[in-house]
């Protein structure tokens, strides 16, 4: 089965366009442009599963640290995919 290709709007909503800087910069495995689409406050992020002992990242720039230190590292290559159902929100 063949989909068509979701073509991006030339003026998407501020959430849309944040969703798509951090899938560009998921697929260039950029931290830092990952990073600046996570916000600066109220940031937590935990690593499932609970049995793997990885106290949450409770701030952006720790978030950041891990990714680069062990996260990144971690994966020579990476590759993002949608779906049809994805990109026809």
């Amino acid at each position: 089965m063949s989909y068509p290709i979701y073509e991006r709007p030339s003026n998407p909503s501020p959430a849309l366009a944040t969703v798509f800087a951090w899938v560009d910069a998921c697929i260039a495995w950029d931290a830092d442009a990952i990073s600046a689409t996570l916000s600066d406050e109220e940031y937590e992020h935990v690593v499932l599963p609970a049995s793997m002992n990885m106290p949450p990242s409770t701030s952006k720039a720790a978030w950041l640290a891990s990714f680069k230190g062990f996260v990144q590292p971690a994966f020579e290559k990476w590759e993002v995919r949608t779906n049809r159902s994805a990109c026809n929100v």
